[in-house]
């Protein structure tokens, strides 16, 4: 008995083939020339290790440390009006400032200026603990402080 062994594509799962790539190249391609997606992901994820930074210096140096968010920076210092700021610990002589790219706003919280104390609680100007959880917005993703632990999460 013969087996009939034919190897090769049919025209359909060709033109099917073909079909799927196009629309993939469709979504995906404009994707790669888009640069302010991927910037707004990357200053979201910078702007959230800078708070957790804070908290982790206030609990290091049994401090109170203030964090201050602006429409377009967030910035980390050693006293409430920011004319202490905290050196980054990435760059020599600089200060620990994420500043949004352009045509990124951020949705400052509540209260834009606020602390975390020796313990890693949140705080306000006057020390006392926070009431209500921060959330700061950015690119429609939101960074959550909360109350009792000063967890910084998304």
């Amino acid at each position: 008995m013969q087996v009939n062994q034919h190897r090769g594509f049919s025209l359909v799962e060709l033109v099917a083939v073909i079909v799927i790539l196009g629309i993939l190249a469709f979504v995906a391609v404009p994707r790669f020339f888009d640069r302010g997606s991927v910037d707004a992901r990357g200053f979201y994820d910078q702007a959230q290790s800078v708070i957790r930074y804070a908290q982790k210096m206030a609990i290091a140096r049994r401090d109170t440390i203030f964090v201050q968010i602006t429409a377009g920076t967030i910035r980390v210092c050693f006293d409430i009006a920011c004319a202490n700021p905290i050196p980054d610990p990435a760059s020599a002589g600089g200060s620990l400032i994420a500043n949004a790219p352009n045509g990124l706003a951020i949705n400052p919280p509540a209260i834009p200026t606020f602390g975390f104390n020796a313990l890693g609680r949140p705080v306000d100007e006057t020390l006392a603990p926070l009431m209500v959880s921060q959330i700061v917005g950015i690119a429609g993703r939101n960074i959550t402080i909360e109350l009792e632990t000063g967890y910084v999460h998304s």
